[in-house]
């Protein structure tokens, strides 16, 4: 019998998606939180990464509403727990979804579309409470603390361990609080997060047309 060979593929980052991780946004959104951390996969492509902690994006597509999410991120490191965090946002197209949730699709096209999950430089991860929040044009969107998360970070971790195979270099968006809402062509976007008064990761976007 032949020996089965796996390809393994280095370098190459997955992100997690954690749903409805706080109880407001859930009832914005019409659904039920999970008593336990539910994902979905956002594939390399739709990772986007910004050390500089500015630059632009396109809108993806001016026919389709696209709504932001603000996120606390955090990456998974050797020891397979996680050794940085940042601000990210997950952009979810919203046109997509609904046809997706009215068919029983997945959400791929919704949540893992190129460049769907921005995110700015990374901070050494620290425990304790974090802070994000997120502005649209100089108006406050989103803001929430890390303790109104229904699922922590720990909990968040160990589901994953439990269920699939995460790797080193990873990372994982834990949901989004409520506020979300539409971003077009012109929009200033700019994403913090906060730890102990100060902040640690800031991300400032130009949203282009494409």
């Amino acid at each position: 019998m032949p020996v089965m060979q796996f390809l393994v593929i280095i370098g190459m980052a997955m992100g997690w998606g954690v749903l409805r991780n706080y109880h407001a946004h859930a009832k914005e959104m019409g659904s039920e939180p999970s008593t336990v951390p539910l994902f979905f996969f956002m594939p390399p492509a739709s990772l986007l990464s910004f050390e500089s902690g500015s630059g632009e994006i396109d809108h993806p597509n001016p026919e389709c509403t696209i709504h932001h999410e603000v996120e606390l991120v955090f990456r998974i490191g050797q020891n397979g727990k996680p050794d940085a965090v940042c601000i990210g946002l997950d952009l979810t197209n919203r046109t997509e979804q609904e046809v997706a949730k009215r068919n029983g699709l997945p959400w791929s096209d919704a949540k893992g579309f190129p460049n769907s999950a921005p995110y700015g430089p990374w901070s050494v991860y620290n425990t304790g409470e974090f802070k994000v929040q997120l502005s649209v044009n100089g108006e406050m969107r989103q803001q929430a603390s890390s303790i109104m998360m229904i699922h922590s970070i720990d909990s968040i971790l160990e589901a994953l361990d439990e269920r699939f195979n995460p790797q080193s270099g990873d990372l994982v968006f834990t949901g989004t609080p409520s506020g979300v809402g539409p971003i077009k062509p012109g929009d200033e976007l700019v994403a913090e997060l906060h730890q102990d008064g100060r902040c640690i990761s800031r991300l400032h976007l130009h949203v282009n047309a494409q």
